[in-house]
């Protein structure tokens, strides 16, 4: 057995000149998320042929035809298009029912690497793709499976193993968190906890793709005893900063940053010691900011792009406790529970705190009398 990685289904035949869409844009033809951990049953484990079989929705399906496609694909973050992208095409049909056939698309690996935000390597997947046109197919016999087995994705949000989160019991390492366990949120009080994920990265995996390493941010550098012991967060997990700063910045006291967007800060780094690790996801009914070892962070974001971190037999799970999410425009994002800062935006803040050498987070106290003095001069 094999996996795929960064799969796109197309709902339409590929044919030179056509334009695919995100699903329920109106779009005379569209294609659907991208998706992680796709089973495939290679008979040479070295490259993918016709008579191959690849399970997708628990279906199993024959490989019937291989193309090689250019596409040039148009993306929303800045606008940003990318033209003579090298991809595949892959037929499949259901051997049982042959009139029910579909097409899936893979970019050869490391082809979607893209500097959109300025400074940060980032997949051109991570925001929301526009249009996908196909400008070139030439049938082939067989694709490599070294140009298709690489997880690219850098999305992955969530905790480590052995972060203790508040419940209504006190403190409880995330490790031993069931579904339907009450958990302390900053805004609706105890929340029943509606989905729990893991992802075990080994030291292969973190060795070939570095970008999804853990930020660890030590007791005390958020503020005054935040976190109270040392956090251990993905690097796209965002934990909240309330300041002054913020305010002035953006409006609003408080907002969620990655935390790899505060690397600047002392006491935040790459967690290079770190030989492997396990992730946690942990979903509630709406995104919540949850305690995290002392310190406020966001529960798991069912944003397009986080779902597709979670991988395919996650979102069928998600998608069985929220069918709503399934046929969600895939431009719909839902509310998030504090303004989410973009890369840019959130690093910009981290330098202005460290010019201005004050914390990320302001304590209690300060943020109460801070909120009198607004209330007094409004």
């Amino acid at each position: 057995m094999a996996d795929l990685f960064d799969v796109t289904r197309l709902f339409e035949p590929p044919a030179v000149g056509t334009t695919y869409t995100p699903a329920g844009s109106g779009g005379s033809a569209s294609f659907g998320y991208m998706q992680d951990g796709i089973s495939a049953n290679l008979q040479d484990p070295t490259q993918m042929q016709a008579g191959d079989t690849v399970t997708w929705g628990g279906v199993t399906y024959d490989v019937t035809s291989l193309q090689s496609a250019t596409v040039t694909v148009t993306q929303a973050n800045g606008g940003v298009t990318i033209s003579n992208l090298q991809s595949y095409v892959v037929g499949l049909t259901d051997p049982t029912d042959p009139a029910n056939t579909m097409w899936l698309w893979l970019p050869v690996d490391n082809t979607l690497l893209l500097n959109v935000d300025i400074g940060i390597p980032q997949l051109l997947t991570q925001g929301v793709v526009r249009d996908l046109n196909i400008q070139a197919l030439t049938p082939i016999t067989s694709i490599p499976y070294s140009d298709i087995d690489q997880n690219e994705d850098v999305l992955t949000l969530c905790f480590t193993a052995g972060t203790r989160i508040m419940t209504g019991q006190g403190e409880v390492m995330i490790d031993h968190l069931k579904v339907g366990d009450l958990v302390t949120t900053c805004d609706a009080g105890l929340q029943p906890v509606r989905w729990i994920g893991r992802r075990h990265l080994d030291a292969a995996t973190l060795a070939r793709h570095p970008q999804l390493r853990p930020v660890r941010i030590r007791a005390g550098a958020l503020g005054a005893g935040i976190p109270t012991t040392d956090l251990v967060v993905s690097p796209q997990h965002r934990v909240l900063v309330r300041s002054k700063i913020a305010q002035r910045m953006f409006g609003v006291q408080e907002v969620l940053v990655a935390a790899k967007q505060l690397l600047a800060l002392d006491g935040i780094e790459m967690a290079e010691d770190m030989a492997e690790v396990t992730y946690v996801h942990m979903l509630f009914d709406a995104h919540q900011v949850v305690i995290a070892n002392g310190t406020e962070a966001e529960s798991l974001y069912t944003g397009r792009e986080a779902l597709r971190s979670v991988g395919a037999v996650a979102l069928e799970e998600i998608f069985a406790i929220f069918p709503q999410l399934r046929h969600r425009h895939m431009d719909e994002a839902p509310d998030g529970a504090r303004r989410l800062l973009t890369g840019r935006q959130g690093r910009s803040l981290a330098h202005r705190h460290l010019l201005n050498r004050k914390p990320v987070v302001m304590a209690a106290g300060v943020v109460a009398a801070a909120r009198a003095a607004e209330h007094v001069g409004g």
